[in-house]
C-alpha cells in the first residue's frame, strides 16, 4: 500500500510538472512573437525591422502609392469566377472597373482556357485591355498585345506521355 501511495504521488508530480513546463513554454512563446502596435517603431520585437524599413521608405519619399504610380505593381485576375461567370462574357461594369484599375497599376489576366476562349469571354480586344494575358495557365503569354512566350506540355513531355486529343 505504501508502494502504491509513492507511485500515485510520483505520477501526480509528473503530471503537475508536465503542465508547468507546457505553460512555461507557451507563455514565453507568445511573449516572443508579440508585435508592437502598427503606429510604433519599437525596436523591442522581431517585427521592428519591418517597421524600420517602412519608415525608411517614407523618409526617402518612396511609398507603396509611389510604386503603384510608377506601375511597378501587377494585379492578376482569374477569368472564370472572378471577371466573368464561368463560360460567360464579361459585363460592362467589370470592364469599367478594370480600366480604372489599369490607370493606376498594371493588370493581367490568367485563365485555363486558350486565347480563343479568353477573347470570347473578355472581348476580341482583350489583349489590348490588359497589360498581360496568360492563357492555358500561362503556357501562352502576351504582353501589351504581343505574344512573347508559348509552351506546350505535349512538346515538353512527348506524345507518348501526354495526349490531349
Amino acid at each position: 500500500s505504501f508502494f502504491l501511495f509513492i507511485l500515485f504521488i510520483s505520477s501526480l508530480l509528473s503530471v503537475i510538472l508536465s503542465i508547468f513546463i507546457l505553460f512555461f513554454f507557451l507563455f514565453f512563446f507568445f511573449l516572443m512573437i508579440r508585435r508592437p502596435p502598427r503606429s510604433t517603431l519599437s525596436s523591442s520585437s522581431a517585427a521592428s525591422d519591418v517597421y524600420k524599413r517602412q519608415y525608411q521608405r517614407r523618409v526617402r519619399g518612396v511609398s507603396s502609392c509611389d510604386m503603384a504610380a510608377e506601375k511597378k505593381v501587377l494585379v492578376l485576375f482569374d477569368v472564370d469566377g472572378t471577371l466573368t461567370m464561368p463560360r460567360l462574357g464579361v459585363e460592362q461594369p467589370m470592364l469599367d472597373t478594370l480600366a480604372a484599375t489599369r490607370a493606376k497599376v498594371k493588370i493581367g489576366v490568367v485563365g485555363g482556357s486558350d486565347m480563343i476562349k479568353q477573347r470570347e469571354q473578355l472581348g476580341e480586344d482583350c489583349t489590348d485591355r490588359f497589360d498581360y494575358n496568360f492563357a492555358e495557365n500561362g503556357l501562352d503569354a502576351w504582353k501589351d498585345g504581343v505574344q512573347f512566350a508559348q509552351a506546350s506540355f505535349k512538346d515538353y513531355l512527348g506524345c507518348l506521355l501526354y495526349t490531349s486529343d
